[in-house]
């Protein structure tokens, strides 16, 4: 009797245990503009890295770029690139990349354009949430004693 009390007690501290660390490691997934983002004191609110290529987008909704040149003496300065600035204000973008933006309403938007650009609306993401709407479980069972009467 007394090896199922000791058992029945492990379990029930495991269960305890496991229930309260998913709560304590449970968080909400945010989106950010870029990574880094908004941590700048230099009026730069996203910053992306591609390759020996360095972009920036700024407070105003400007991108910049800079090459890293390998070369000694090379072109270490930021250069206006204008194709790369973003067709929404910054307020509604969620990520930015110089060809790619998520938006808050979490449309994906590309650039298909050269020296133009011609951003297309690639439309929400399909893994994204579902709309529901909230029932009542006694909703339901009123629904369904009205038809079984």
């Amino acid at each position: 009797m007394k090896r199922f009390m000791y058992l029945s007690i492990g379990v029930l501290c495991l269960s305890l245990s496991a229930l309260v660390g998913s709560h304590i490691g449970n968080r909400t997934a945010e989106a950010v503009l870029s990574s880094p983002t908004r941590n700048f004191d230099t009026g730069i609110v996203a910053y992306r890295v591609v390759g020996s290529r360095r972009f920036a987008l700024d407070e105003f909704g400007s991108a910049w770029e800079i090459y890293v040149n390998t070369v000694p003496g090379g072109n270490f300065c930021w250069e206006r690139v204008i194709q790369h600035d973003p067709h929404l204000p910054l307020d509604q973008i969620k990520y930015w990349e110089p060809r790619v933006i998520i938006s808050t309403d979490n449309h994906l938007w590309v650039d298909n354009g050269e020296s133009i650009p011609q951003w297309e609306d690639c439309g929400v993401w399909p893994g994204g949430t579902v709309e529901t709407q909230q029932q009542s479980w006694g909703s339901t069972k009123t629904k369904y004693n009205a038809e079984g009467n």
